[in-house]
């Protein structure tokens, strides 16, 4: 529900496996403290918000299995802290060139992805230590 971009303290969202899950709601950008977001499993899922950007305390965003979702926003490059993005099983065929935003980026993985080309922005990715494509 809308009513989740309320809960300003919430460091931790766990949807996995939340098969019935098609979308999420444009106020999870209020999510302030949000550290974790996992959305593995999925299957549903088609897009994420363009607020997702807003998460700016975001450090891991799992969307693993998510086999419904084809492409990442350009938003993605707001998320300033993110550390781990785990995006394998996924039929994303290319990344944003907004990833190269992602300063504090260490684990990026596009295991299983059917990504043919890599943006010329990864090179951007200074803290990036594992890549798995």
């Amino acid at each position: 529900p809308a009513a989740i971009g309320e809960l300003k303290s919430l460091t931790e969202l766990n949807l996995n496996l939340c098969e019935s899950l098609v979308a999420l709601p444009d106020s999870i950008g209020g999510l302030a403290a949000l550290t974790i977001l996992n959305l593995g499993g999925c299957h549903k899922l088609v897009a994420l918000p363009k607020a997702v950007g807003d998460l700016k305390a975001l450090t891991v965003l799992c969307l693993d299995e998510c086999s419904s979702l084809t492409q990442l926003p350009d938003t993605i490059g707001g998320l300033i802290a993110l550390k781990e993005l785990d995006s394998c099983n996924c039929p994303i065929a290319a990344l944003p060139d907004a990833i190269g935003r992602l300063g504090a980026l260490t684990e990026l993985n596009l295991r299983r992805c059917p990504i043919t080309a890599l943006p010329d922005t990864i090179g951007e990715l200074g803290a990036l230590t594992k890549l798995n494509l």
